[in-house]
């Protein structure tokens, strides 16, 4: 996960990695992130199998800080 800050809002730096390895089936992944001055964020996916369609679902969860 990448996140750009207010000081510099084009500028992604890396927060946090997670990863999560789905063989088949949903799975789920939650990453708590708690950062301030954040006004951007940027997910970077790897393909699925060669030959399957991969479907991805972001949920923001939470209340916008100031």
């Amino acid at each position: 996960m990448l996140v750009a800050y207010a000081a510099a809002p084009t500028n992604f730096v890396k927060f946090t990695t997670a990863t999560s390895r789905c063989d088949g089936g949903e799975s789920e992944l939650r990453v708590k992130a708690e950062a301030k001055g954040v006004v951007a964020v940027s997910f970077e996916f790897q393909n699925g199998p060669l030959g399957f369609n991969v479907y991805r679902e972001i949920n923001r969860i939470g209340q916008q800080s100031k």
